[in-house]
């Protein structure tokens, strides 16, 4: 496969290491008594350091029904067709985190232009007839379309990443031009996706990075509201909370709401994300035409009842690790068994996630497969930050999950 500098093998072959790293990590945020550990780097020097490729910056303009524009193409200093990401930005995302972030995107392989939306002057340059939204979607979308035919972009793997209120914009545009990943970091939006977007959102996969410390219960609503009803179009979405931190926590330069930890915890998570959905693009396309050639009368597994048997059974994973909190975990060896077995269970719930239930309906299932899956990460999470408390308090959401869900399902 034509993989720009490797990263695709590099990433791959490192994961592990990663996330031997992230855990160490959130170990040696806790200071445990048990052992006395290494200041650890952040996720991004280390991911970043095998991967540096020289960049260059080229002058990119293009017209749209809004006038004129010019920005700057970011991207490594190489002649292949390689994978690309458009960063919008609104007037709360600091230019200078963006440019990082470009930057950053740029010297693992992909070529990143950062589009400011410039709403006074999108405003001066038309007749104000069009609202602020359809300025703002053709602004983009002619982006969009002139980085399609750029030589040195493979037209087949763009995506879009957006913080705060240019986090819906994003969207939109990923909807409009059917781009194979979005990315939405505390989005801003509206109460429901419009059809027009759940249906362009179908062949484009969607991550939610949401900061929830400072979110209300009336926010908490609006945006389940919004998620749930992307999931119940079949759109490939998902989401990651982090419930200690608030919008900002990504950004260093703000002092107020950055949080070490949840920041190198997001960007793991948007690296992986863009590997699978936007450089393995011609993979995932590969793998779905070869998955209709496959006889009707096979089955993929493991199956949902194996994967409960595995999980739930009497001599199931969280069986054992229930047996591993009594007594309570005191060396470093048992917290390292307690915390695989946990990342088992979270496993295994990614894996429900893609399945289909014989009996209940499909948006239930997906509601509380989903529910499952979040409280099964922050049972790792917690195993992994040697949190007892909080590693019982998910195990008793998983217990209530799964009643939820055999209610609908069974």
């Amino acid at each position: 496969m034509n993989l720009p500098f490797r990263v695709h093998a590099r990433r791959r072959l490192s994961t592990a290491a990663v996330l031997a790293l992230t855990m160490l990590q959130g170990i040696a945020a806790e200071k445990p008594a048990l052992s006395l550990l290494p200041e650890l780097p952040p996720f991004l020097d280390v991911f970043l350091a095998p991967h540096q490729a020289n960049t260059v910056s080229h002058a990119f303009d293009w017209n749209s029904a809004v006038g004129a524009f010019h920005g700057t193409l970011i991207r490594p200093d190489d002649s292949r067709a390689l994978p690309a990401l458009v960063i919008v930005t609104g007037p709360t995302t600091s230019m200078e985190f963006a440019d990082r972030a470009a930057l950053d995107f740029a010297q693992v392989g992909y070529a990143t232009l950062v589009v400011p939306i410039d709403r006074p002057k999108i405003r001066a340059n038309t007749s104000g007839q069009a609202d602020a939204s359809e300025r703002t979607l053709a602004l983009l979308t002619s982006a969009v379309r002139r980085l399609r035919g750029t030589v040195g972009i493979d037209p087949a793997r763009i995506g879009a990443v957006g913080w705060a209120e240019s986090g819906w914009a994003a969207m939109q545009l990923a909807a409009a031009q059917r781009l194979e990943g979005c990315i939405l970091v505390d989005p801003i939006l509206p109460l429901a996706p419009p059809p027009q977007v759940q249906k362009g959102l179908h062949r484009t996969a969607v991550l939610f990075l949401r900061a929830t410390a400072d979110a209300s219960l009336i926010d908490s609503e609006k945006f389940a509201r919004f998620f749930n009803g992307l999931r119940d179009q079949q759109v490939d979405c998902s989401i990651i909370k982090m419930p200690e931190v608030a919008p900002g926590f990504m950004d260093r330069d703000q002092r107020a709401h950055y949080h070490h930890a949840r920041a190198d915890r997001a960007w793991f998570e948007i690296y992986e994300f863009l590997g699978r959905h936007v450089e393995d693009a011609h993979v995932k396309s590969m793998l779905a035409n070869f998955k209709q050639t496959v006889p009707a009368t096979k089955t993929d597994w493991p199956t949902i009842a194996e994967l409960m048997q595995a999980i739930n059974g009497k001599a199931g994973v969280r069986a054992q690790l229930l047996q591993s909190l009594e007594p309570p975990p005191t060396t470093e060896a048992a917290w390292k068994l307690l915390r695989a077995r946990a990342a088992v269970i979270a496993d295994g719930a990614r894996r429900l996630e893609t399945l289909a239930p014989s009996v209940g309906s499909t948006a239930n299932w997906r509601r509380h497969t989903a529910e499952f899956r979040v409280n099964a990460v922050q049972l790792y999470d917690a195993a992994r930050q040697l949190q007892l408390e909080p590693v019982s308090a998910a195990l008793a959401r998983l217990k209530q999950n799964c009643g939820q869900c055999h209610l609908d399902n069974r």
